[in-house]
């Protein structure tokens, strides 16, 4: 029986047909252990609704976004730290190809930092630039960068739950 790369010789259709299965693993081995919650950005009295994915874990934490493409504009990443963390530390955005703002939010769920993000193309992770919070942070709202801009969502604003409706 021929393989893939023997029908790629007379098929430009099934070309690349061997390469699918490569590309999907990491996809199904990614969406394993995901967890996305839905919370809120409230600016005032408006709500802002995201669905976001955790990070939670030590693996989880330090991949962050990195290697995707694309994020929809009603999502991002929610990193959690069980720790205060210090002033001094920061994000970078090696390996990261979508524009983000960070936002560094402290134990009481407000923003005390907004840091827009360029995408680090750099093969050494130590090129890339740090993105500092400037103030102790517990948490972390990676989204598209201008979503909060474009929202007019600013430092003060708190992250959490979104109110459940009453009927």
């Amino acid at each position: 029986m021929p393989n893939s790369i023997e029908l790629a010789a007379g098929s430009s259709r099934w070309r690349y047909q061997w390469l699918l299965p490569l590309l999907l693993l990491p996809l199904v081995a990614f969406a394993s252990d995901t967890t996305f919650l839905p919370i809120c950005v409230t600016q005032g009295d408006r709500l802002y609704p995201l669905s976001v994915e955790l990070a939670q874990t030590p693996e989880q934490l330090q991949r962050g976004l990195m290697d995707r493409f694309w994020l929809s504009n009603s999502a991002g990443m929610l990193f959690l730290y069980r720790r205060l963390q210090p002033p001094s530390s920061g994000f970078w955005m090696y390996r990261t190809h979508i524009p983000l703002t960070a936002a560094f939010i402290n134990a009481e769920g407000v923003i005390v930092t907004l840091q827009p993000m360029s995408p680090c193309d750099a093969i050494d992770p130590a090129n890339c630039p740090i993105y500092r919070a400037d103030h102790p942070y517990r948490m972390v709202l990676e989204v598209n960068r201008g979503w909060f801009q474009s929202r007019g969502i600013g430092l003060g604003a708190r992250v959490g739950r979104c109110p459940s409706i009453s009927r």
